[in-house]
């Protein structure tokens, strides 16, 4: 059987794409999966850097930090934002050694939707943390922060 669909060059792509949202694309892609390139959508980390615009505002806005944790932890979304949180030094290690990227950018994406959760970013410690892990794993992937002001 023959390629069905029309294909593109990397230039045009790149006409229609910023080149973080590209790179993103391309370290999300696991290796045995078909590369998807949809021109004009929208940006794949939209939701990485809104949660950290949030995590952000919380950590200086959250004053309850005297709250206990435990407290805190009451909370369903605030659970499962600390549970996600604490798998990055692992997930790391092992997307290092198994030569797996995409697994970060796919695992940033869960962490920013748990980040988006109402709830979820309540206690100012908990709040830095995840802008930290957030900028940390853009940082890794070779993208800053900043890249969602260009």
């Amino acid at each position: 059987g023959g390629r069905y669909g029309s294909f593109v060059s990397l230039e045009e792509v790149l006409e229609e794409s910023a080149p973080n949202d590209l790179r993103w694309r391309l370290l999300r892609a696991a290796p045995d999966s078909t590369l998807d390139l949809p021109l004009g959508a929208e940006s794949p980390l939209s939701g990485i850097y809104q949660a950290l615009s949030l995590a952000k505002q919380a950590a200086s806005e959250n004053t309850n930090s005297e709250k206990p944790l435990e407290k805190v932890l009451e909370s369903t979304a605030t659970a499962a934002l600390l549970g996600h949180l604490l798998e990055w030094p692992r997930l790391v290690q092992e997307a290092t050694d198994t030569l797996e990227p995409y697994r970060l950018a796919l695992w940033a994406e869960a962490l920013a939707a748990r980040a988006a959760a109402p709830g979820a970013l309540t206690h100012a410690q908990l709040a830095e943390a995840t802008a930290r892990v957030l900028t940390r794993t853009l940082t890794l992937s070779g993208l800053t922060e900043e890249a969602n002001h260009a």
